[in-house]
């Protein structure tokens, strides 16, 4: 059985920080986690990155107190 992750990306640019929903499912949430370090370029700088089944990201989306940083995501 294969299981899916979103990939949520935060990101420090012109010293602000930003939120990058990856827009497709991945299958190996570590090597694509090593892969968007390893190709991230100044001036950019990888804060965190966070890998969440659909389901976890449905319930986050959802969530009075988290829910807020995934509200205006395409």
């Amino acid at each position: 059985m294969f299981t899916y992750f979103l990939i949520t990306v935060w990101f420090e640019y012109d010293n602000k920080i930003h939120q990058k929903v990856l827009p497709k499912l991945y299958d190996n949430c570590e090597k694509t986690v090593m892969k968007i370090y390893e190709e991230t370029k100044p001036p950019y700088k990888i804060k965190a990155v966070k890998c969440d089944t659909p389901k976890e990201f449905g319930d986050k989306r959802k969530d009075k107190r988290y829910g807020h940083a995934y509200e205006k995501i395409r």
